[in-house]
């Protein structure tokens, strides 16, 4: 499915006004944004980063699963402690 403002899409309006007024800012705003697309797939399809991942979703859901009365400080504070030990790890590959 395919929607009107799609990327194809903005990057011909893209064009059309750096053609038409010498405004490239948006052109240069699409590509950043499609290289940070383009970057983040290329991460995400790591398997091993994607393990990583769900494992710290599973741990996260486990502790909310046992402790369904904690605060939101202990529940910032568990979630904390897990994406800080996720990035240690994504570091480390």
């Amino acid at each position: 499915m395919s929607s009107f403002l799609d990327l194809e899409t903005l990057n011909a309006i893209a064009m059309l006004r750096w053609s038409q007024t010498g405004d490239s800012a948006m052109a240069e705003k699409l590509i950043a944004a499609k290289l940070f697309g383009k970057l983040w797939e290329n991460l995400t399809s790591d398997p091993e980063l994607e393990t990583l991942r769900l494992q710290v979703i599973i741990r996260i859901a486990k502790f909310i699963k046992e402790n369904p009365k904690a605060s939101k400080e202990k529940l910032a504070e568990e979630i904390g402690k897990h994406i800080a030990e996720f990035a240690e790890k994504v570091e480390a590959l």
